[in-house]
This record gives C-alpha cells, sequence and structure tokens, in this order.
C-alpha cells in the first residue's frame, strides 16, 4: 500500500471525525441552551 495514500486517508478520516464532534458538540450546546 502506499504510504503516501494511506496518511491521506488517515488525515481525512480524522477531520471527518473532528468535524462530526464539531458537530455533536454544537447540537449539544444549542440542546442545552434551548428550554425543553
Amino acid at each position: 500500500m502506499n504510504f503516501e495514500a494511506f496518511a491521506d486517508l488517515t488525515q481525512s478520516q480524522t477531520l471527518l471525525v473532528q468535524c462530526h464532534q464539531f458537530i455533536d458538540l454544537g447540537g449539544a450546546q444549542k440542546g442545552l441552551s434551548l428550554p425543553n
């Protein structure tokens, strides 16, 4: 397997996870700030 391709894949995976965590965090903050 090409190491550079693997590194790119790992980096995009990490960015994806960070993006999801950021969205989850924003959703949680909205949920906390809004009355149920």
